[in-house]
């Protein structure tokens, strides 16, 4: 793997638009940045069973299939840091994941990151002193550091725990922009004040960057402005939708704030607004079997079955043996086939139930399947066939649990009042067979 493959596969992880614009849509870069963008954030979520699943979709050509060791290497911090290291050593020099497994590795042993000296002493001294004078240590590093490239995020990181020294930093070093004061104040009153003016911070700092045509870093502040609304106000508040909803239009192709945005609506039962969404979602990311997933089941919620049978069809397209896609596939037929039974269309439910039997893999999927055609068999005058229908069906179950489900179908078919008379009548019979009192059971 040559070195630009190599740059380009961390730059197309990490989002970076001018990259992503450059390579083909069938580069493999781009056909595996959903799964390894996918691990990323499953990981940082600390959802290690998300993050296998992810992981397990990059194959061994993968440009990101090194993304794994790391990833699990990481995980393995703070528990068991000597299994995180042999993750980390099989890493090969030539993975464009090589240089993050040698920082991750230091991390691992413990042992400082290869700043220079001057940077890594200020470190230690920030971190173990008790009492700091803060404009001593900043004066101290400036002056030993000589102005390093290395030493900018640490002095900014001085000033995050007090932001008084930011005259201090702008006499000896550079300006600071107002956003980077802001950003600065804002990361201070996050972590050791008020979260709540945090808040309105962020906001400001947002609108400036807005103001300075920067969407991609008001996005990111959008987002976090969201993950602090959710910390502060609660999950299901509306300025958690309204951080998300800024940081989707501000970065349409940040597709985790599409998924995050999609779980709050779905969390809030807005179903209007979750259907739109995923509407938007699907024509930006139309292959995207997480969104076609979300748009199936967001379907087959509100009754919509045609539309959520499609959804998941084009997701089994792409994967036939999709537990999830197949299941929201079968669950829709039946509905479909109760309508058509329910409004007297025999020809469309046989339809509806070859469908669902195309993808049917348990036994209570297969009695279902021979009861509703017996249901079937009813509405079009076949009583002796209908009554075949639901002996397999019982014997595909046991005799009590298949007329449990013949007497459920019965019911949310509208079958006639004398139908279901006869078949709680055999029920009731079964049950008090079996010792049970069919009034309790």
């Amino acid at each position: 793997m040559g070195m630009d493959t190599r740059r380009s596969a961390l730059l197309a992880l990490a989002g970076d638009r001018k990259v992503l614009q450059t390579l083909a849509p069938d580069s493999a870069l781009i056909k595996y940045l959903p799964p390894a963008q996918a691990a990323v954030d499953a990981f940082c979520r600390g959802d290690d069973a998300a993050m296998q699943t992810a992981l397990a979709q990059l194959p061994f050509r993968s440009p990101y299939r090194d993304l794994r060791w790391l990833l699990k290497g990481l995980a393995c911090h703070p528990r068991d840091t000597a299994a995180g290291r042999r993750y980390l050593a099989k890493i090969p020099q030539d993975s464009p994941f090589h240089l993050p497994a040698r920082i991750a590795d230091a991390i691992l042993a413990q042992t400082p990151p290869a700043t220079s000296p001057p940077v890594r002493d200020f470190m230690a001294a920030f971190h173990q002193a008790e009492e700091i004078d803060h404009a001593e240590l900043l004066r101290r590093l400036i002056d030993q550091s000589g102005r390093q490239a290395d030493a900018g995020p640490v002095l900014k990181s001085v000033l995050v725990h007090d932001p008084s020294l930011i005259p201090l930093y702008e006499q000896m070093v550079a300006p600071l922009s107002s956003a980077e004061q802001l950003r600065i104040r804002a990361l201070h009153e996050e972590h050791h004040g008020d979260r709540h003016r945090a808040y309105e911070l962020w906001h400001q700092l947002l609108a400036d960057y807005r103001h300075h045509r920067d969407p991609l870093r008001a996005a990111a502040v959008a987002r976090h402005q969201a993950d602090l609304a959710t910390a502060l106000y609660g999950e299901r508040d509306p300025r958690v939708a309204e951080g998300l909803i800024l940081a989707k239009d501000l970065d349409p192709d940040h597709r985790a704030t599409w998924l995050r945005l999609a779980a709050y609506y779905r969390s809030r039962g807005d179903t209007g607004k979750l259907r739109r969404l995923l509407t938007e979602a699907l024509a930006r990311f139309p292959d995207d079997g997480e969104f076609l997933l979300l748009a199936a089941r967001a379907a087959l919620d509100r009754g919509a079955h045609q539309k959520a049978a499609a959804l998941a069809r084009r997701l089994l397209r792409q994967d036939p043996i999709h537990g999830q896609a197949r299941e929201f596939f079968f669950q829709a037929k039946i509905a479909q086939t109760r309508r058509h039974i329910v409004a007297r269309r025999g020809h469309l439910a046989k339809r509806a139930l070859t469908q669902a039997e195309s993808v049917a893999n348990a036994d209570r999927e297969r009695a279902q399947i021979l009861v509703l055609q017996g249901m079937t068999a009813q509405i079009e005058g076949w009583g002796a066939l209908a009554r075949t229908w639901f002996h397999q069906a019982r014997r595909l179950l046991s005799p009590t649990h298949g007329d449990w489900l013949i007497a459920v179908e019965a019911s949310l078919t509208r079958q006639p009042a004398p139908v279901l008379r006869e078949l709680h009548k055999q029920l009731r019979s079964i049950l008090a067979h079996a010792g049970l009192d069919p009034d309790k059971s």
